[in-house]
C-alpha cells in the first residue's frame, strides 16, 4: 500500500482530485483509484522564524492509503528519459529516487531496447522488473506494457498527483492560464527573465503560493508570452520588469549555468536535476519551475560562501531597541523574500570596516536600491542580535539612508 499523511480538512479537496483523476483514468482505459483513510489524529507541529523563535500548534492529520499499483508482467515504470539538444534529462515518476537509475540512462540515446531501433524521438522509457532495467521507445511501449507512454507517466505519478493537485498534469499541457506557453525556451534567457520578475516581485514556490497567490514560475511564464489583452496590473507588471531590465542579468545568468552545470552528485536530487537542465540548451514548459528556483538557490550559496569568508569575526552591534546613528556601511548583497499577500519584501545585507554584519528587511527599499560594494550612511535601530551556524548579525529596523 502507498500511504501520505494530510490534513484532515484537506480530505474533501482530496476526494474532489481523485474524482478528477478517476476521469483521466477511464479515458486512459485504467482502472479507477482506490482509496481509503483512517482515524483523524492530532500532530504537533513545530515553526522556527529566522531569528530563532519557536512557535508549536497542533494540526487534524489523517494517513490515506493507495494500493500498490502492478504493471503487465510485473515490471515498473521508474522514469522519462528526455533527449534535448543531444542533453539527456531523466524525470522519475512515482517516487523513485535518481540514485535508483542505473547510470547509463543518464547518457542514452533513442535506442529502444524493445525492438532494437536507433529512431529519432524525443522521449524514451525507463522499466524495471527485478534487477533488469530496460529502454523502451514510446511506440512499443503499448506493445510492451499494454499502455500509451501518457497512459504510463500518467499511472505512475497519479497517487502523488491525487495527494499534491494537478498542477504538474496541467503543466505538461502547455496550458497557462488559458493560454498556450512554448514548448521549450532558451535557458540562459528563462534564467534572465527570472532575474528580472524576482527583483520586481520577490521570490515565490508554488508550495508557498498555495492556491491563492502566483507562483513566481507563473509570472515568469506571463513574462515571456503575455497575452494580447492584459488588464492595468498585467501592464504594471510587465512595464516593471521592463524597466528594471540590466545587461548583467545575462551575466549572471550565465554564472548560474555554469555553476549548476559543474553538479553532477546523484545523492542531491535537486541540484543534480538543476545540473541536467542547465547542461541543456532549452527548457521545457515541465521543467521551468525548477529552473526559475535557480536564482534564489544559486544566490544563497554564493552568499554562503561569501559570508563564511567575510563574517568569520563578525560581532553584534549596539543593544536591542538602541538607535545606531551614521552607520557607514559597505552593501554586499540584497535577498528577496516570498509574498505572503502582504507584498514583496527584501532583506539587504551590508559589513562595516571592522567586519562586523548588517540586515535591513524592508518591503519598500526593493533589489537594486544599491550597488555591489556601495557605500551608504544608514540610520537603524536595533531589532535583535541574530546567529546561524556561528554567523553573528545585526538585525535592523526603521532604518533612514543619508541623502
Amino acid at each position: 500500500m502507498n500511504q501520505r499523511t494530510i490534513k484532515a480538512n484537506d480530505l474533501e479537496r482530496l476526494a474532489d482530485q481523485i474524482a478528477k483523476l478517476n476521469k483521466k483514468a477511464v479515458k486512459f482505459g485504467l482502472p479507477k483509484i482506490d482509496w481509503d483513510f483512517g482515524e483523524i489524529r492530532e500532530e504537533k507541529v513545530t515553526y522556527t522564524t529566522s531569528g530563532g523563535k519557536k512557535f508549536e500548534h497542533f494540526v487534524d492529520v489523517v494517513d490515506v492509503e493507495f494500493p500498490s499499483l502492478r504493471l503487465t508482467d510485473g515490471w515498473l515504470f521508474l522514469g522519462t528519459i528526455e533527449l534535448l539538444d543531444g542533453e539527456s534529462t531523466v524525470h522519475t515518476h512515482g517516487g523513485t529516487k535518481l540514485a535508483d537509475i542505473p547510470e547509463k540512462f543518464f547518457n542514452a540515446k533513442n535506442t529502444c531496447e524493445h525492438c532494437g531501433h536507433n529512431r529519432s524521438r524525443k522521449h524514451t522509457y525507463i522499466l524495471k522488473r527485478g534487477d533488469e532495467f530496460k529502454q523502451v521507445g514510446s511506440t512499443c511501449m503499448r506493445d510492451f506494457l499494454g499502455h500509451t507512454p501518457a497512459a504510463m507517466e500518467f499511472l505512475a505519478d497519479i497517487v502523488e498527483s491525487a495527494v499534491d493537485g494537478l498542477e504538474e498534469f496541467e503543466e505538461r499541457g502547455g496550458e497557462f492560464f488559458g493560454m498556450r506557453v512554448p514548448e521549450t525556451d532558451d535557458v540562459v534567457g528563462f534564467i534572465t527573465t527570472a532575474i528580472r520578475v524576482i527583483r520586481v516581485a520577490g521570490w515565490l514556490s508554488k508550495t508557498a503560493a498555495g492556491d491563492y497567490r502566483t507562483p513566481t514560475v507563473d509570472t515568469i511564464n506571463f513574462v515571456l508570452n503575455p497575452p494580447a489583452r492584459r488588464d492595468d496590473a498585467e501592464k504594471k507588471l510587465l512595464q516593471a520588469v521592463t524597466d528594471g531590465a540590466k545587461p548583467e542579468d545575462t551575466n549572471e545568468a550565465l554564472a548560474i549555468v555554469e555553476h549548476f552545470a559543474a553538479k553532477n552528485d546523484r545523492e542531491n536530487d535537486y541540484e543534480f536535476k538543476l545540473g541536467q537542465l542547465c547542461r541543456s540548451e532549452r527548457v521545457e514548459t515541465r521543467n521551468r519551475g525548477i529552473l526559475a528556483s535557480a536564482v534564489e538557490s544559486y544566490r544563497r550559496a554564493i552568499a554562503r560562501a561569501e559570508e563564511a569568508k567575510s563574517f568569520a569575526k563578525s560581532e553584534w552591534v549596539g543593544e536591542v531597541k538602541e538607535r545606531l546613528r551614521g552607520l557607514e556601511l559597505i552593501f554586499l548583497r540584497t535577498r528577496s523574500l516570498p509574498d505572503y499577500g502582504f507584498g514583496p519584501s527584501f532583506v539587504h545585507n551590508f559589513k562595516d570596516a571592522n567586519g562586523n554584519r548588517f540586515e535591513w528587511k524592508t518591503g519598500t527599499v526593493g533589489e537594486g536600491a544599491f550597488d555591489k560594494d556601495e557605500r551608504v550612511v544608514l540610520t537603524g535601530t536595533v531589532k535583535e542580535h541574530r546567529e546561524w551556524k556561528g554567523l553573528k548579525s545585526t538585525a535592523l529596523s526603521r532604518c533612514v539612508l543619508a541623502s
